[in-house]
């Protein structure tokens, strides 16, 4: 009974909202008549499974397996009734415009609130092998594993059973993570593996949550190995519930945001104690473990060290192991200079400039992006911490890349005088001083670089 009462409620709610369409007769019958009969008879025959499955709930011994059912068929019934109330959506705005300013103040409403927060879910569609060696591996949060069957696609496997995210084989490419992405919440990095399009936002990320994770590995030995990879597999599925990446209906299943910390205990969020986690793991393993893991380590780690306000961990014993596995990639080369000149290892962060310089110009660019405007940005727009400055000379360098010696002067002259005017950069001496002499080694060094070839001419 409560079910049909239910979904009598739904389609005169729909009714007296505008869809009229629910009176046309279809076989003699108002077609709203024919939606009630089968949406109960979907929820009477697999409501409790499809909500198990929904929320990943394997066992009904689960704790709090009774809340995420609920959740779940709460969910289920609201993503129902959008589906047939889909037009509706234009002349309403229920799911854009207003209706998408309300669910972020539900969404933000939730995150106040007592709510049970599920452990990270993480599918595990390889052998037995991989699987049992990275259950043995010490992480910093408390994760569940779920086997999965052979033939499974990671994005479904992670929608169809709540998991943060699925390692799998990936033809040609070795074992890979694959995060949930739920669509119109996209991930800030495609592929931990790969690189982005080189720009200056890029170099000094806001966001690093990625939609994959590709190890470059086949197989995991145990020991520091499977420690540095389960540190990464832990890494991209904390990021995967960062509060940009999930809605209201992932925070009623208990996939609540993992970026900020809880107020009532000072607990660090969660994301913070993954990535130092990872950075501790990769400080033990990264000389140890295979050099295509320990790259893309490197890599995720170096951006997030630059990010925002910066880490309290980057110290320069990891930036030295961070450059001799990486630093020839001109991308974690610039975030080591910033990151040295923050530490206030200015010939560090020189000799770091040099590396990212000649990896820059080593760099096939064909567009010969223009990054001053975002330069210019920075300086009219940044703020007055350290941060801004490591990346202000980085970005320097960046934007230096694609000029000769009298570009670079030209380039320099423009800058320095937009610094002494703008507003947090005034008596601020020692800062400009070491822009200007970024500024000089490096059209010191493309002078001696054009001069080299009309030698050798």
């Amino acid at each position: 009974m409560p079910l049909l009462i239910g979904a009598c409620a739904l389609v005169a709610t729909a009714y007296l909202l505008g869809a009229t369409w629910l009176t046309q007769p279809t076989l003699g019958v108002p077609l709203g008549l024919w939606l009630i009969v089968v949406a109960v008879g979907i929820f009477r025959l697999d409501s409790r499974r499809a909500a198990r499955r929904f929320t990943g709930v394997s066992e009904s011994s689960e704790p709090r397996a009774f809340v995420w059912v609920v959740s779940g068929a709460a969910c289920r019934a609201f993503e129902a009734l959008t589906r047939l109330a889909r037009p509706l959506q234009e002349r309403f705005d229920v799911l854009s415009g207003s209706g998408e300013r309300a669910a972020s103040r539900l969404s933000a409403w939730h995150d106040r609130i007592a709510w049970p927060d599920r452990p990270l879910r993480v599918g595990l569609a390889v052998g037995p092998e991989v699987s049992d060696t990275l259950r043995a591996a010490p992480g910093s949060s408390a994760m569940r594993w779920v086997q999965l069957g052979g033939g499974v696609t990671p994005l479904n496997a992670c929608k169809s059973m709540a998991l943060d995210a699925v390692l799998h084989i990936e033809p040609g490419e070795g074992l890979r993570v694959t995060t949930l992405e739920r669509s119109g919440r996209d991930a800030a990095w495609h592929d931990w593996s790969s690189p982005r399009p080189l720009t200056y936002a890029s170099v000094f990320p806001f966001l690093i949550d990625p939609t994959h994770a590709t190890l470059g590995i086949r197989s995991v030995a145990s020991g520091p190995e499977a420690e540095l990879a389960r540190a990464i597999i832990e890494a991209a599925s904390a990021l995967s519930r960062a509060t940009h990446r999930i809605g209201l209906a992932d925070r009623l299943i208990g996939r609540r945001p993992t970026d900020g910390a809880r107020l009532d205990d000072g607990e660090i969020a969660r994301i913070d104690r993954s990535m130092l986690r990872l950075a501790r793991a990769f400080e033990q393993a990264a000389e140890r473990a295979d050099s295509s893991l320990a790259r893309v380590c490197a890599r995720v780690l170096s951006a997030d060290l630059c990010a925002g306000a910066g880490r309290s961990w980057a110290t320069t014993d990891l930036w030295d192991l961070i450059a001799r596995v990486a630093g020839d990639e001109p991308e974690v080369a610039l975030r080591e200079a910033a990151s040295r000149f923050v530490l206030l290892d200015d010939a560090g962060g020189h000799a770091a400039l040099i590396r990212a310089d000649a990896s820059l110009r080593l760099r096939d660019n064909p567009e010969q992006i223009d990054h001053t405007a975002l330069l210019e940005w920075e300086i009219e727009h940044g703020e007055s911490s350290d941060q801004a400055i490591g990346r202000l000379a980085a970005g320097v360098c960046l934007a230096c890349a694609t000029r000769d010696a009298h570009g670079i002067a030209c380039m320099r002259d423009d800058l320095i005088d937009d610094m002494r005017h703008n507003a947090w950069l005034v008596d601020r001496e020692q800062d400009q001083a070491l822009i200007l002499d970024v500024f000089r080694n490096i059209e010191r060094l493309r002078r001696s670089q054009e001069l080299g070839l009309a030698a050798a001419a």
